[in-house]
């Protein structure tokens, strides 16, 4: 198995967020501990010990990117409010549109252009006039 293959795993690429994540916890935690119990000494607060340290760490975590991700998914932000997404033609589209309706005759112009009005005038556009 190339080396490509192996951390494209999904068990290596578990191993890999569970040790990044405990170190990146690790450190932040150690901060954590380092404030608390050498910083904090000076106004009688009881010290923490290593594991304290990591609850609160995970306690910050947690709060952190709860509020982060409610915010983002706030309900103004949902796909049913947004408008709809609109393609602007590209120039190949607008080419080959073109060249078709110059090969047709102008009997064939005027029953497509009889369609097409047909069709527009049989489908419901909501909020869009046609003038």
């Amino acid at each position: 198995m190339s080396e490509r293959k192996i951390y494209n795993s999904k068990i290596a690429r578990s191993i890999i967020y569970f040790f990044t994540i405990g170190g990146l916890f690790g450190i932040i935690s150690s901060a954590v501990y380092c404030f608390w119990n050498f910083i904090l000494i000076s106004s009688n607060i009881k010290p923490i010990s290593i594991l304290e340290s990591l609850g609160i760490a995970s306690l910050i975590y947690i709060f952190y990117f709860g509020i982060r991700f409610g915010l983002e998914n706030n309900p103004v932000k949902m796909s049913h409010l947004k408008p709809p997404y609109r393609r602007e033609s590209d120039n190949q589209s607008v080419l080959f549109s073109k060249k078709i309706t110059d090969s047709l005759t102008e009997k064939q112009k005027e029953n497509l252009i009889k369609s097409i009005n047909k069709t527009v005038e049989n489908t419901h556009f909501p909020n869009h006039n046609f003038n």
